[in-house]
């Protein structure tokens, strides 16, 4: 049993032995390679980490860069001022690319660039209508391009023009901007603080510009709605002013806020003078007092044929569109931009024109400013008819009280006074002469008052000559003294009377005929009567003629006028330095020849 368990024991020895040995051998190999795989690993390692870095820093560089857009699109969105936006606009293009230079160009209506504006690196923002040299050659670069313009290798005419402005050029990158799909302007900058500008700072601009856009639209839209505020409140107060009657004039009130609407220098408005024509007739501005009286009769200047063809209108430069006016009329040189608008009723008469201007190189009027002075223009015409039909009622009503009180005074008043006067002749016929003649004084003085009594009715029976003229006046009389003649006289005109005659002249003489065809009435008994007016030489001749009973007298006719009630005419006709002649045959009929000398036409 020993031997068989000694040699037992030996095998198991040997089997533990066998199996450690290669045990031993394989970690002795592997304790030999294992520096080498370290040494791999720890390469992959560090480049994985070095990749996870570079990444993770790129990662905050986007994150930072984007953080930039939002700021930049947050200082931007916050400008509703188009100056402040504009400013705005090019200094954050400048700080969130990190270029030295960035400038920005809008355009007018036209697609031609009308202001510009620059960012430098020292912060100082310039707004101009005038271009550097940069500003020109980038602009003329973007005018006819739809998408964004990277170049790290500069045209040599984009680079003279930036050293010819002081600016040694680069780098560029340039993009339109556009709102509502139209062309608002043109953003760029120039030379990249890297030294060229990246793929990522076009597609950080162009996201800008996106954001620009809106804020440009959300900025007229503010604008639009504020203009539309001042211009309803300007002709709210101006409709208020023409109906209160507070000593104020209404019309300097009209163009206050049309300059003050339309962001203007100066207005001007035009209304129809009598005699049809057309003038300057209120100006607001430091020099528009010397155009009020200005006529406009031609269609040669701009509210002329504003006036002519009936339409608003504008141009960008005054100056240079009518030169030729301007150095006519001695219009002083300080008018660029300007528009007009006429002014209309309700039925579309015209009744002037308005309009605004700015100083040369001023912002263009846009069609908005235009629509918005037409609607203004039209709230004024119509107040204006208002007030003027407003007149004419109250002329009526004053009209018919005239009448009734010159009824009332002949019917009762100089009755009772002829009726003073007769009494006083036929007690004076009894009386001693002494009496007599202290008697006759008194009954002379009442036919005085009588005669003065008489003429107060004929200036209150009297009717205003209106627009229609001298003709229309003495038709008129002559309709209204037909009832008391029994018939119609016959008139007739020779020249041209409504255009030379006027003032007090005119009044005169619609009081004369009216009087001569009042006393043809009470008097002569007639079945036919005419009127004939007419401008002789410079002379205005009346000839008054009746077919009835007539005088036998003419002298003493003549020569005491006061009997037969033509004071007034004779005197009418002295006040002019004129005449007045009475030729007259009993049952044959009177004629009444009156003269004023027409000294100027007002």
């Amino acid at each position: 049993m020993d031997a068989e368990s000694g040699s037992a024991d030996v095998p198991r020895t040997q089997d533990v032995s066998s199996t450690h040995d290669p045990l031993s051998t394989h970690d002795a190999v592997n304790t030999q390679s294992a520096p080498g795989q370290r040494d791999a690993s720890g390469t992959q390692l560090d480049e994985l980490i070095e990749r996870l870095t570079d990444t993770g820093e790129a990662v905050l560089a986007a994150q930072a860069r984007l953080r930039e857009l939002i700021v930049a699109n947050s200082n931007v969105s916050k400008q509703l001022n188009p100056d402040n936006l504009l400013r705005a606009i090019a200094v954050e293009a400048r700080r969130l690319v990190r270029a030295k230079h960035a400038g920005l160009g809008v355009v007018d209506e036209s697609g031609r660039f009308f202001r510009f504006v620059n960012a430098h690196p020292d912060s100082t923002e310039i707004a101009s209508t005038a271009e550097d040299g940069c500003g020109s050659a980038a602009l003329g670069l973007l005018a006819d391009i739809d998408f964004p313009l990277r170049l790290a290798d500069v045209p040599e005419f984009l680079a003279a023009g930036s050293s010819a402005s002081g600016h040694h050029l680069e780098s560029f990158l340039g993009l339109p901007i556009r709102v509502h799909g139209h062309l608002y302007g043109s953003l760029y900058v120039v030379n990249s603080i890297a030294g060229e500008f990246s793929e990522e700072d076009e597609q950080l601009l162009t996201n800008f510009a996106a954001s620009a856009a809106l804020a440009v639209e959300n900025s007229q839209l503010y604008l639009e709605s504020e203009r539309q505020r001042m211009w309803l409140s300007a002709s709210a107060e101006v409709t208020e002013h023409l109906f209160a009657r507070d000593g104020s004039s209404p019309l300097d009130l009209v163009l206050h806020h049309a300059v003050s609407g339309a962001n203007a220098d100066s207005a001007t408005l035009a209304l129809r003078n009598p005699d049809g024509s057309w003038s300057v007739h209120s100006a607001a501005g430091q020099w528009e007092a010397k155009l009020v009286g200005l006529a406009l009769n031609s269609s040669d200047t701009f509210i002329g044929r504003v006036l002519e063809g009936g339409k608003p209108a504008r141009t960008d430069d005054y100056g240079r569109d009518y030169s030729e006016i301007v150095a006519a009329h001695g219009i002083p040189p300080r008018y660029g931009p300007i528009m007009g608008v006429p002014l209309r009723t309700r039925s579309g008469t015209i009744l002037g024109a308005l309009s605004v201007s700015r100083g040369p190189g001023s912002d263009p009027f846009t069609a908005a400013d235009l629509e918005h002075l037409g609607r203004y223009s039209a709230h004024v015409g119509v107040a204006m008819e208002l007030d003027r039909a407003r007149d004419a009622g109250e002329a009526r009503r004053q009209v018919r009280d005239h009448e009734r009180i010159a009824a009332d005074l002949h019917d009762h008043v100089i009755q009772e006074l002829f009726a003073a006067s007769l009494g006083l002749s036929n007690v004076a016929s009894t009386m001693e002469p002494a009496e007599r003649v202290r008697v006759q004084v008194f009954a002379e003085a009442v036919d005085s008052a009588s005669t003065r009594v008489r003429d107060s009715i004929f200036h209150l029976k009297a009717p205003k000559r209106t627009a229609e003229g001298l003709r229309r006046a003495l038709m008129l009389v002559a309709d209204e003294e037909s009832h008391a003649l029994g018939f119609t006289p016959r008139v007739a005109f020779a020249g041209q009377l409504d255009r030379e005659v006027s003032g007090q002249l005119a009044d005169d003489v619609v009081a004369v005929v009216r009087e001569s065809l009042s006393n043809v009435a009470r008097h002569a008994q007639a079945t036919a009567a005419s009127v004939q007016v007419g401008i002789l030489g410079d002379e205005l001749v009346i000839d008054v003629s009746d077919d009835g009973r007539g005088f036998d007298n003419v002298e003493q006719l003549d020569s005491d006028p006061a009997s037969s009630g033509l004071i007034n005419i004779r005197r009418r006709a002295e006040t002019h330095a004129g005449t007045m002649h009475i030729r007259s045959v009993l049952d044959e009929g009177t004629q009444l020849h009156w003269t004023a000398r027409i000294v100027a036409v007002t």
